[in-house]
């Protein structure tokens, strides 16, 4: 199965990704709405095993994608493992102590996932 897009793939699309779809709702003027914070919506199409400016190409197909779905990619486990990946970080830092203390300093090692 070949699916073309409208415009350039994201440049960290590359054979070996999973390719992802799910359902999109319309949603007024702004177009189609749909949230990805949770995969329990999102159907595997298969593995991604050629990659163009603007098609993917997967040979065996799990699950179909639905005309205007969105679609989206994952990176294997085993070639991305290591640090933490993304572009955003939430953290919460508590002190259960009565004591007066200070904090020196606070860091990570954080990279960027795609750009």
């Amino acid at each position: 199965m070949i699916i073309q897009f409208p415009d350039p793939l994201n440049v960290s699309v590359q054979v070996g990704d999973l390719a992802w779809w799910m359902f999109t709702t319309q949603q007024g003027v702004a177009g189609n709405q749909y949230d990805t914070s949770s995969m329990n919506d999102a159907f595997l199409i298969g593995e991604i095993d050629q990659v163009t400016i603007d098609t993917i190409s997967v040979t065996n197909v799990i699950n179909p994608p639905l005309g205007g779905a969105f679609i989206m990619f994952s990176k294997s486990d085993e070639a991305n493992k290591g640090d933490l990946l993304g572009y955003y970080a939430k953290l919460k830092m508590t002190n259960g102590s009565t004591d007066k203390i200070e904090l020196f300093a606070v860091s990570s090692e954080i990279a960027q996932s795609s750009k």
